[in-house]
């Protein structure tokens, strides 16, 4: 066993029965399977306790016979977590087999009674593109994450990952390329850090050197080397955050789900993650997020997918979804050392006390005109923004401004 479980009488059976319970393997005693405050392996969206296929038949599987460079299975055993090389080794693996697309989700129908909680859904996210998922409460954003981690079977469509069609959790081999990240924080919270991560890592295939190293190197990336043998109850809540991900991500999946991996944490803490994420989509991983967090998507994300209705109602970039909406108003607001009694504005301008605010279709322009008038006024100018369209303007102009429980 690769931690120190010899602290804490039962360490040892927690994680053993962790790695080989409830059919993963042949051990099957009852140790570890709903153990903990948190979910471990079993699947946490929105609070549902079910072993993730993700993860089952992992545990007792053989090690891999060694291929030839350049194989493909070598390049899929290496994707998968199973064998490790340099992150050039698998660039090069994936510029060879890889197909263009890491996700591809084609026509994904789900209906629970008279509820379609997916209606023909179709979505694609490639290699090293970070997607944010969007949508109001309902909008089928859950059901969607499920069926692809193998949680929800469609009752039509289909789902590729990595060129390979899975589907239900009988495909648990082709969806060794997949990491889930769950909202609910997933870890044992009487277990160390790289206790935790031993016990995850050895769930995910991983075994003797390759398991200390992708855990060194966990720890590492996560910021967490000098907290590696505490409590993970004695953790803040941003550390408890990156450690989750990195259970989530130790067997180097290529497409990774994320469901609100930043909710609850502090800026800086906040930052780390955006940076530790980046840094998968800048090895090729395609990352897809569910959030409702807005400002952040509009800060890190490459593309953005609003769903509502089981649908995927709205894709593409910022200014693609500007231009869609024909939204290409930006506004301006500034601050007088006294109110501009007297002073002619637009129309559309607004003016409260000393401050005036309004849109601008053409900020060089128009801007530099009502700079002028307050000049010619000899008012003067205290402070001064401009702001271009938001991605909460573009959410609610898709979606409306209704709250939904």
């Amino acid at each position: 066993m690769d931690v120190a479980a010899s602290r804490r009488p039962g360490a040892t059976d927690l994680l053993d029965g962790l790695a080989c319970t409830n059919g993963i393997s042949g051990r099957g005693d009852g140790h570890g399977g709903r153990g903990g405050s948190g979910g471990g392996v079993l699947d946490t969206f929105h609070g549902d306790l079910e072993i993730s296929p993700v993860l089952v038949g992992r545990c007792a599987a053989p090690p891999r016979r060694a291929h030839r460079h350049g194989d493909p299975m070598v390049c899929l055993g290496s994707l998968a977590g199973r064998e490790t090389r340099g992150v050039e080794g698998t660039r090069a693996c994936m510029s060879q087999t890889m197909p263009a697309a890491a996700l591809v989700v084609t026509d994904a129908k789900r209906s629970f009674g008279r509820v379609r909680a997916l209606e023909k859904l179709s979505l694609s996210i490639h290699h090293g593109e970070w997607v944010a998922l969007l949508g109001p409460n309902g909008a089928g954003k859950t059901t969607l994450m499920r069926a692809i981690s193998g949680l929800v079977h469609l009752h039509a469509g289909e789902i590729a990952l990595i060129g390979t069609k899975v589907q239900g959790s009988s495909d648990s081999a082709a969806r060794r390329v997949l990491g889930v990240v769950p909202q609910d924080i997933a870890l044992f919270q009487s277990l160390s850090a790289r206790e935790n991560l031993n016990a995850f890592g050895r769930l995910h295939g991983l075994r003797d050197k390759n398991l200390r190293a992708r855990t060194a190197w966990a720890l590492e990336w996560t910021q967490l080397s000098e907290r590696a043998d505490d409590l993970v109850a004695t953790f803040s809540g941003g550390m408890k955050r990156r450690l989750n991900i990195a259970c989530g991500v130790l067997h180097e999946p290529r497409v990774v789900l994320l469901d609100e991996p930043t909710v609850g944490v502090d800026l800086q803490a906040r930052q780390l993650i955006w940076a530790m994420l980046d840094d998968l989509r800048q090895q090729g991983v395609a990352l897809l997020q569910s959030t409702h967090q807005l400002e952040e998507v509009q800060a890190t994300c490459d593309r953005v997918l609003i769903m509502d209705h089981g649908r995927i109602i709205a894709s593409g970039t910022l200014p693609e979804l500007m231009a869609a909406m024909r939204l290409s108003t930006q506004s301006f607001r500034l601050t007088l050392d006294r109110p501009p009694n007297g002073l002619m504005l637009n129309g559309d301008f607004e003016v409260n006390g000393t401050t005036i605010k309004g849109p601008l279709g053409e900020v060089a322009g128009e801007l530099a005109e009502l700079l002028a008038r307050i000049n010619a006024s000899g008012l003067t100018v205290c402070e001064l923004s401009v702001d271009g369209p938001r991605l909460t303007d573009i959410f609610t102009h898709f979606t409306g401004e209704g709250l939904r429980e």
